[in-house]
């Protein structure tokens, strides 16, 4: 994504011929892939009518609230009605995050070419370079670009960590001093588990949900506080520790 970002700032700058600072990288994004209809698209003519650069204005919260739609090769797209296709790409997954918290597991376990799940059902037992490298009724892909072990499609684990586990650092306050904590259970999970060793400790992040409530166990490092939210629930500041919540609960019992 940074990279993307990069390409569409390059590009923004010969268009506009202007250097740009932090200040006006929002202004900038507004020029380029704001549609003034509420929909997320690249400008005519800049030559960044691609789902993967419009994905990073939004994920650079470089745009606020909009619907979003994509423009590019197939036609638009709207992401809430053509699922076929939403359920298929993986540039969507942070954008759907913000959205339709229900698309992004539909899209995380689908099992259908292309998805992270399909090369398992060829054998994989690693994140291959393309959707397709091995399959039984084609065999291997072209050699020239195959990886059995990539990291490209591998970049799904840290919305592993950030959303299904919740884990964040808080931007005002970096180095994990202060955790946002803010898991977003979905799909047919009914139980994760999300640990991460930061500067200051391991962040744990546990919950399993059952038909009537999500009950949650977070272990807060020392030196460290955490912002947490829960779904549905208030927010609650939370000092290092260990932490066991419920869901339907307005305070925090603490072990």
């Amino acid at each position: 994504m940074e990279s993307g970002f990069r390409e569409a700032v390059d590009a923004a700058q010969d268009v506009f011929q202007i250097n740009h600072s932090v200040d006006d990288h929002a202004a900038v994004a507004a020029q380029l892939f704001g549609s003034g209809t509420g929909q997320v698209t690249a400008a005519p003519g800049t030559e960044l009518d691609n789902e993967r650069l419009c994905c990073c204005a939004p994920c650079f919260d470089l745009l606020s609230k909009f619907q979003i739609q994509f423009e590019g090769v197939g036609g638009k797209r709207d992401v809430a009605q053509a699922q076929n296709m939403a359920f298929h790409f993986e540039n969507r997954l942070p954008i759907l995050t913000f959205i339709a918290i229900d698309h992004c597991y539909a899209l995380l376990e689908q099992t259908t070419y292309p998805s992270w799940l399909y090369p398992v059902t060829q054998g994989a037992t690693t994140i291959w370079e393309r959707w397709n490298g091995w399959s039984g009724e084609n065999g291997f892909g072209d050699p020239e670009m195959n990886s059995f072990n990539h990291y490209a499609y591998g970049a799904v684990v840290d919305w592993f960590y950030s959303t299904i586990g919740g884990i964040r650092p808080c931007e005002d306050e970096p180095g994990f001093r202060r955790v946002l904590i803010a898991p977003r259970p979905g799909g047919s999970l009914t139980f994760a588990k999300v640990e991460y060793d930061s500067p200051r400790g391991r962040i744990k992040v546990c919950w399993q949900r059952s038909s009537q409530a999500i009950d949650y166990e977070i272990t807060v490092p020392p030196g460290s506080t955490a912002i947490v939210q829960l779904v549905d629930e208030e927010e609650l500041q939370l000092p290092a520790g260990c932490h066991r919540l419920s869901s339907t609960m307005k305070t925090a019992r603490h072990e």
